[in-house]
Formats: C-alpha cells, sequence, structure tokens
C-alpha cells in the first residue's frame, strides 16, 4: 500500500504514522472550540460493497494532507510544499482585507493581517491542510483549511483578532461556523476591525461622529446668544452632519469593513449614528428658531431707530421754526416799538414850533407837513430790496429807522 492519508474513525491514519511520523488530518466531524461542527455531514453506511469502500478510501486521500509553509503571501493566502510541490493556498471562509491587488488599494488593518498570519505562519512551519467540495478557485489556488500540529484552526485566528470576516463562497462552508465563531468574539473584544481605538476601522468612525456630534451639542448658544454665535454654531453643527453621509456610504459600501461586522453588527452601528444625527438635527432647528428670533428682533431695533431718528429730526425742525417766527415777532415787535417812539417825538417837536409864535404860517404848514411824514411809516417785515433811508421815508425797519422803497437801479422810490 502506498504512503497516504486517510481520516478513519477520527483519528489519522498512514504508512507513515505506523512507522511514527505525525500525520496532519483532523477528523472531518470534529467539534471545533466554539462547539460549531462542520456542516454537511454525511450520514454513516453499516454496509458497503467493498468496491465502494476501496473507491472511498482513494477519495479521503484527497482530504488532508501534510504540508510546510514556504511564504506568507497576505493575510489569508500562503504559499506551501507538499510533496515537494509548491502550492498557493487561500484559506477557506474567511476574507482579509485586500493589500496585494493591484487594482484595489490597501485596506484598513490589511498590512496588520499579513504581519499576524506571518508570527503565526513562520516558514518552515508544519501544518495541515483540509478541503471542502471545491479544491480550487477562479485563480488556480487550493481552497484549504490550515491547521497548526496543536489542531489550531488558523482560518479561524485570523478572525479571532479580528483581522478577517468569516465567508462563504460557493458550496464551500465547511470551516464557516469555527471562523463565524471567532469574528463574533473579536467583535465583542473589540479586536482588529472592531477596534474603535484604530482610526480606519467603521468602529472608530461611528465613534469619532459620535465625539464630534456631542461636541458640537455641548457648545449649544444660549437662547440670548448674538447672531455671530448662532451661525457659527449652525455652521459647526451643518458640518457635523454632513459627514454622516460618508459614514452611512462606509457602513453600506466598505466591504473591506464593513462585512466583518454582520447584518447586526451593522445595524447597530447604523443605529449609533442615527440617533447622533436626530439629536444634531433637533439643534439645528432649534438654532434655526434662535436665529429667525435673532433677525426679527435686529430688524424691529434698525426700525425702531429709524423711527427715533426721524422724530428727532422732526422735532429739530420744528424747534427751528419757532425759533424763526419768535425772532420774527420779536424783531416786529421792536420796529413797532420804534415806531412809536419816533412818532411820538416828531409830535413833541411840531407842538414846540407852533406854541413859540415864531413863524409863519407857511412854516407851520411846513413844519406840520414834515412831522405826517415821519408820522407815516409802517413796518414791512418782507421787503429784502433796497432801500433810500431819511425821515421822509413812509417805512420803518427793525431798528426804528425811516427809509423809503426804491428801485435798486434806478433809484426811483416805490411802493
Amino acid at each position: 500500500m502506498s504512503e497516504i492519508t486517510r481520516c478513519e474513525s477520527g483519528r489519522p491514519v498512514t504508512d507513515r504514522a505506523k512507522a511514527g511520523e505525525r500525520a496532519w488530518c483532523v477528523p472531518a466531524a470534529t467539534t471545533y472550540a466554539s462547539g460549531a461542527r462542520s456542516p454537511r455531514r454525511k450520514p454513516a453506511v453499516k454496509t458497503l460493497p467493498k468496491i465502494l469502500v476501496t473507491l472511498l478510501a482513494v477519495g479521503a486521500l484527497a482530504a488532508c494532507d501534510s504540508a510546510t509553509v514556504e511564504k506568507v503571501v497576505d493575510g489569508d493566502t500562503v504559499d506551501v510544499k507538499v510533496d515537494g510541490e509548491t502550492v498557493r493556498v487561500r484559506l477557506l471562509n474567511v476574507d482579509t482585507p485586500e493589500t496585494v491587488d493591484p487594482d484595489e488599494p490597501v485596506q484598513c488593518l490589511g498590512p496588520e493581517a499579513t504581519e499576524f498570519l506571518e508570527n503565526l505562519l513562520p516558514v518552515g512551519t508544519k501544518v495541515g491542510l483540509e478541503y471542502d467540495d471545491e479544491r480550487t478557485d477562479g485563480y488556480g489556488r487550493t481552497l484549504a483549511g490550515v491547521y497548526l500540529e496543536d489542531k489550531t484552526l488558523v482560518n479561524a485566528e485570523i478572525a479571532r483578532q479580528g483581522l478577517g470576516e468569516p465567508i462563504v463562497v460557493g458550496d464551500n462552508d465547511r470551516f464557516y461556523p469555527e471562523v463565524l465563531a471567532a469574528s463574533e468574539e473579536a467583535q465583542a473584544a473589540g479586536r482588529g476591525l472592531f477596534d474603535p481605538d484604530v482610526d480606519c476601522t467603521l468602529a472608530a468612525r461611528v465613534a469619532d461622529f459620535e465625539e464630534r456630534a456631542g461636541a458640537a451639542l455641548d457648545d449649544r448658544p444660549a437662547a440670548d446668544a448674538g447672531l455671530d454665535e448662532l451661525d457659527q454654531h449652525a455652521a459647526a453643527v451643518a458640518a457635523v452632519l454632513a459627514s454622516a453621509v460618508a459614514v452611512h456610504e462606509a457602513l453600506g459600501d466598505d466591504h473591506s469593513v464593513s462585512h466583518a461586522w454582520g447584518d447586526r453588527g451593522l445595524r447597530a452601528l447604523g443605529s449609533r449614528v442615527d440617533r447622533a444625527e436626530k439629536s444634531l438635527e433637533a439643534d439645528a432647528a432649534r438654532t434655526e428658531g434662535l436665529q429667525k428670533a435673532e433677525k426679527q428682533r435686529r430688524a424691529e431695533e434698525r426700525r425702531e431707530a429709524r423711527e427715533r431718528r426721524a422724530a428727532k429730526e422732526r422735532a429739530a425742525k420744528e424747534k427751528a421754526a419757532k425759533e424763526r417766527a419768535d425772532a420774527e415777532a420779536a424783531a416786529a415787535a421792536r420796529a413797532e416799538e420804534a415806531r412809536r417812539a419816533s412818532t411820538s417825538t416828531s409830535s413833541s417837536d411840531s407842538s414846540g414850533g407852533s406854541s413859540s409864535g415864531g413863524s409863519s404860517s407857511g412854516s407851520g404848514s411846513s413844519g406840520s407837513g414834515a412831522a405826517s411824514g415821519s408820522s407815516g411809516g409802517a413796518y414791512d417785515p418782507s421787503y429784502t430790496g433796497c432801500r433810500a433811508y431819511g425821515p421822509s421815508g413812509r417805512w420803518v425797519d427793525d431798528k426804528g429807522r425811516t427809509y423809503n422803497k426804491i428801485d435798486c437801479t434806478t433809484k426811483a422810490i416805490i411802493g
């Protein structure tokens, strides 16, 4: 019988094993550390024709292989030596962030996943390979579960550190239960892609959004704040709200991070973002109301200021008009008083001349005519033309002086 490896009754069996060399197959029905069993186990067959037993034994040859690690390619791919041939192995049911795809950027914690696998599988490490229904992928890589000597499933250990997401491609789901359990353990412990202190993770982005939302809400202005303070706060809240769009997109589109969370985890993260958004939106509505009220108050202040200025201007005009009227009235009173005084003086002079008897009747008539001319003066405050002052003037100015109104060009008496 050739040197082959078969899994029987939960124990590896090989010709090498009989010679004392360790075989690497893990029983197909192994119960993993998580308590989950490998899916799709076939029911036991009590009696099989001899030829069928032979065929099953031959099929079991491909179920498990011993290998030696040659190189770690990335977080979920290794090169191993199997029977002297180099084989590239893609670990089943776990997917780590991308680091080597030329068409993709290096993803969050991709280098850390590679480093973890390099530490777990240094060159020369002996490993066991186990397979599922589909043995290779479209890139020609061998698909397998990789075991350490102590039967530790490397696929699950990657997920346990939070460095890979549980996945199922096609019908290959043999190692999925243990990988999933390990990933849930990482999520509960906040490791790797679930660590809120690692900037590139969804947990960190959600925590950062919550922190910035909280800071904006803590800086909420008082109800009597000025418009400048309200405008600054509104702008800060709007900026945080705008960043929520990117966080939601990451929760739905950033497959390098989001798939590790699973639907329940993503819903929980989304709910946290939603709660912070609602608080910010309520604050924005409050601030908008305060801004509107403050703008109305300022508009009212401006209106009242305009009215006060208009009232002050009216009062000043009324005061000036009254002062002018008072001045004109006072001038008229003084002119009238001067006129009366002049008339009284002229009358006295005329009476004195008549009583002396030294003048002829002609002279008396002449004196009487002069007195009459002096006594006929009147005050005209509206006249601003040229004047000829003299004792025979018909008009009296505001200082009591008599004058005649004359044409400024011909000097002829007018009026």
